[in-house]
This record gives structure tokens, C-alpha cells and sequence, in this order.
């Protein structure tokens, strides 16, 4: 499952994804398909353009 979040502004994101006992610090992917494909749910994407940011569940 994706989620994308819409934001202002043109700064870069920047994501984390948090649990009770890990925090783990998410990389910028070249495109909202690598979000999808990747299996370790470690990447996340910026669209400036349409001012989305999407992260894998």
C-alpha cells in the first residue's frame, strides 16, 4: 500500500519511519514505482511538480 502525503513549499522532504523499538531513516527513490517495488520499504519519493511526497506501508 502507498501513501502519499501533499505538502508546500519546494524544500526537500526528508522521512523517517518510526516503531516502538526501531527507527530507521528512509532514502530518496528516483520514482514513485521504486517506492512501490521496493520490498525493504526503505525509500520514499518527492514530486515537487504535483507536491506529493509517497512512502510504502
Amino acid at each position: 500500500m502507498l501513501l502519499g502525503v501533499s505538502f508546500t513549499g519546494s524544500a526537500d522532504a526528508q522521512s523517517a519511519a518510526l516503531a516502538t523499538y526501531e527507527q530507521r531513516t528512509l532514502k530518496a527513490g528516483p520514482s514513485l514505482n521504486a517506492v512501490q517495488s521496493d520490498s525493504s520499504g526503505e525509500t520514499y519519493y518527492q514530486d515537487k511538480a504535483a507536491q506529493i511526497v509517497g512512502v510504502k506501508l
